[in-house]
């Protein structure tokens, strides 16, 4: 029965994606792979380790800098090796260094040939842990020489993925929202990575991250995927800012994994603290809110600095792109997670600090006691 139900999808999705609107002459796959690596990472010092025959510069972008929008430090860009991947994908690669501690590894391919053709890769290739293993592989022979540059290297990789599939031509002629129309089950099957034909309900949830500013235009923005028609210059700023998005992503992420631990770990020293004598409790616990301290005022940092890269200068629709992409991630709520997290280290930290004081003035009390009982018996003593 189940071989029979996926039969019956298979079916399904071919009969969806029937070429009734010409086939894809250009188009372009954008996979990218963003870890964590470090808390910063001294950009300068990663070009000057960089072998000098490395192709490596400050600009993302092929067709230069968009105008409308800059990072404040812009991230070091180097072109690595071609990777190729099943003997069926050749990919360009890039390794970009952001000064926050992120690096992007992304791997571009071009395509043309038939919608059904598009779903099948998109579904081969999105969420493949043979392929994230090889990228992983290609990055840590680039890291290797690099770790010197690296501010407080991450204990693991934290590792974020996002894919963004451009169509720039078609063999008819399409406005965008005739495509979004016409294409709207395509188009999710392929934000999806899914062969068989989504629901209605699946469909509209991933079109409704829909955007278009030229009628020729469309952008739709999914929380795993981003769909562009557009031309290759236009893609390349709008994926910029979905992957600028993404580093943020992976940001709150890694925050929330570092606060976590941190924060099991200053509970269990608090609960052991509690059979442990006085003095040396006192001792334990200033240690602890130090730690917790250096902590609160890192990440608080570290947020501040990755949320102040990005600047959009007269340019509204690139801020609504940021702003779907950032809906679409659920970057705020990751955000309000981390800040409740750090509101509960800044309470930890004041009741540290609270106890040992306690502590001490328990201590100064019973010291002045033990001064007076001390001079009691020498006068004492002395009237003997």
């Amino acid at each position: 029965m189940v071989r029979e139900r996926v039969t019956e999808l298979d079916h399904a999705a071919d009969e969806q994606v029937v070429e009734t609107d010409g086939e894809i002459t250009s188009a372009t796959m954008l996979l990218y792979f963003l870890y964590e690596i470090s808390d910063a990472v001294d950009l300068q010092r990663v070009e000057h380790l960089l072998p000098p025959d490395t192709f490596k510069t400050r600009s993302a972008f092929k067709h230069g800098a968009a105008s409308y929008f800059q990072l404040q430090n812009p991230p070091v860009v180097i072109i690595g090796e071609p990777l190729v991947w099943r003997g069926s994908y050749s990919f360009q690669t890039r390794i970009k260094f952001y000064d926050y501690g992120v690096v992007s590894v992304t791997l571009q391919a071009p395509f043309a040939g038939s919608w059904r053709r598009f779903i099948e890769s998109s579904a081969e290739l999105m969420d493949n842990s043979d392929l994230k293993a090889g990228v992983t592989q290609l990055l840590e022979r680039w890291l290797d020489p690099l770790r010197p540059a690296l501010i407080k290297p991450a204990a693991g990789l934290t590792v974020e993925e996002y894919a963004v599939f451009t169509v720039h031509k078609l063999t008819q002629k399409f406005t965008g929202q005739e495509l979004a129309e016409r294409r709207a089950p395509t188009v999710a099957q392929l934000l999806r990575g899914e062969r068989a034909v989504l629901s209605d309900m699946e469909t509209s949830e991933v079109m409704s991250g829909f955007l278009s500013y030229h009628p020729s235009d469309l952008l739709v923005v999914s929380w795993n995927a981003a769909f562009i028609f557009d031309c290759p210059a236009c893609m390349e700023a709008f994926a910029e800012v979905l992957e600028f998005a993404n580093s943020q992503l992976l940001e709150f992420r890694y925050y929330d994994q570092v606060l976590d631990a941190e924060l099991a770990t200053v509970y269990n020293e608090m609960q052991s603290g509690r059979t442990t004598a006085r003095l040396l409790r006192s001792y334990r616990y200033r240690k602890t809110a130090r730690r917790l301290s250096a902590l609160f005022l890192d990440i608080s940092e570290l947020t501040e600095k990755s949320e102040n890269s990005l600047k959009f200068f007269g340019d509204l629709f690139a801020s609504r792109i940021y702003r779907l992409a950032a809906q679409k991630l659920g970057l705020n709520e990751w955000k309000t997670l981390v800040d409740g997290k750090l509101h509960s280290a800044e309470s930890l930290y004041r009741s540290l600090i609270d106890e040992v004081s306690t502590l001490q003035m328990q201590f100064m009390e019973l010291t002045i006691v033990l001064i007076l009982f001390y001079e009691l018996f020498i006068s004492i003593r002395k009237g003997m």
